[in-house]
């Protein structure tokens, strides 16, 4: 057991068995080594436990933790309870850290005292632990925020964040379905800033298993009455045309060689601000997201175009069905 671990790992699990091993060594093959790793048997009645004191017996990073059936929310409040380390990382069971991850995410952490949480891109797999694509999303403080006003861009497993932080921000809440992740980034949101790596530090298995397909209907619908709230009780500015141009060059810099179209996720999660905006009854604000994604030049002028187009005709179709 490391005494003053600096990161604190909290991998939750429940019936396990067929990837914990891939999680699990992802942790332990981390350049970073001053951690401790909460594997916590959230009463499984698989094969679970048995590994679980196989890794404790093998590596003293390892803190094994058997309990009764608590379900995820308890779960997690329980381990940033018991968790030693200023930070704490988090980890699902059948995903997997890629090997410089711990090391990054204290870096980036470390570098800001205002940070209260750090992010990353990751890569999608499948079940045989193949790639299927990289998820990504606006990587500066304030727009990533932004995107937070539409929907949860950060993936849960790939989030290492400041323990006092959440404790402050009371921890996690059994009050909003399976989006516990993304009602207490909003909250965390209004303590400090988020940092972020653009390059993929994790690996998100899409298991058909898993809590993300197998509630996706509750998640999404949760979501966005989360996303609607966030809007009305902490609504955000229209960035002018010269901020939003800025923006832009920033991201163009930083994934010009990745092949991935930054700009146009962001010029995108505005224009969509500007509709949410103009539905929730605020024209006025809505049409100035709207003219300044069109300003900033053809790219924006074509989203503005195509959305708005798209967005008119289903409108029609709908009256007239």
């Amino acid at each position: 057991m490391t005494k003053n671990p600096k990161v604190s790992v909290i991998l939750p699990a429940y019936n396990a068995e067929e990837y914990l091993h891939y999680a699990v060594d992802s942790i332990l093959d981390q350049t970073y080594e001053n951690f401790e790793l909460l594997l916590i048997n959230d009463g499984s009645k698989d094969n679970t436990k048995k590994i679980i004191d196989e890794y404790a017996r093998k590596d003293n990073r390892v803190v094994p933790i058997h309990q009764e059936n608590m379900g995820l929310v308890a779960t997690l409040n329980k381990g940033v309870s018991l968790a030693k380390g200023q930070y704490i990382a988090r980890m699902d069971a059948d995903d997997i850290s890629l090997p410089r991850r711990l090391d990054t995410q204290v870096n980036l952490l470390d570098k800001n005292s205002k940070a209260v949480l750090c992010a990353s891109s990751f890569d999608a797999i499948n079940e045989y632990n193949e790639f299927v694509k990289l998820n990504t999303a606006p990587g500066f403080d304030e727009d990533l925020k932004r995107s937070m006003h539409l929907y949860n861009p950060i993936a849960h497993g790939s989030v290492m964040f400041v323990k006092q932080a959440v404790l402050d921000a009371g921890g996690y809440s059994d009050q909003v379905g399976p989006a516990e992740d993304y009602e207490l980034w909003i909250r965390l949101s209004k303590l400090g800033q988020f940092v972020y790596s653009e390059r993929s530090l994790f690996r998100w298995r899409m298991n058909p298993e898993g809590i993300t397909h197998s509630k996706n209907d509750v998640m999404q619908e949760s979501t966005k009455k989360l996303a609607r709230e966030f809007r009305n009780e902490y609504p955000v500015k229209p960035y002018s045309v010269k901020k939003m141009m800025h923006q832009g060059k920033k991201y163009i810099d930083i994934f010009g060689s990745s092949g991935v179209i930054m700009k146009e996720i962001v010029l995108e999660d505005n224009y969509n601000l500007g509709i949410k905006s103009i539905k929730e009854g605020h024209i006025f604000r809505g049409l100035q997201f709207i003219f300044s994604v069109a300003l900033t030049g053809r790219t924006g002028l074509g989203i503005t175009l195509n959305r708005t187009f798209d967005y008119s005709i289903k409108k029609i179709r709908k009256v007239l069905v």
